[in-house]
């Protein structure tokens, strides 16, 4: 099992970031305005609760979360009113998603498989959260936006 002194500084940091990598990149994917983008977060947040909750979920992962309380907010942002800036933000989620697996891979052991099935489990909730603009029941279209950009994500996680 691993645990926090697995790692240097810089790759918890890494670490850390995975999982908001993965929703931010799905809600880039898809510019849903103001209210779709505080549903699409506020359902990271649920899920963050949820894991203190689940007795199954991996320390790990508890302790990445557990950890961030209290800290001052991240530095990860998604402008979205800047068309051109957009990509370039896409490829930096996508970097710091990538970074994360990888160190997920190579330094978690037994917990690789759940904490990567968090991710993405939240970062599917993320796509369903906000229901305009192509989603139905909770379900994202296939060639919505931000289906294609779950399902890019789910080729890292």
């Amino acid at each position: 099992m691993a645990s926090k002194d697995d790692f240097t500084p810089e790759e918890w940091t890494q670490l850390k970031a995975a999982p908001l990598s993965a929703a931010m990149y799905v809600v880039a994917a898809s510019p849903s305005g103001p209210v779709g983008m505080v549903k699409e977060m506020l359902v990271l947040g649920t899920a963050a609760e949820a894991l203190k909750q689940d007795a199954a979920a991996p320390q790990i992962l508890k302790d990445l979360f557990a950890e961030s309380e209290g800290e001052p907010k991240s530095e990860m942002k998604v402008e979205l009113g800047d068309k051109d800036k957009v990509p370039a933000q896409r490829a930096a989620l996508l970097a710091a998603l990538k970074d994360g697996v990888a160190l997920i891979d190579a330094k978690t052991g037994e917990d690789a498989a759940a904490i990567k099935a968090w991710i993405l489990s939240t970062a599917e909730k993320v796509a369903g959260a906000a229901k305009e603009g192509g989603f139905v029941e909770g379900f994202a279209l296939h060639n919505h936006p931000a289906a294609r950009g779950f399902r890019r994500t789910v080729k890292f996680v």
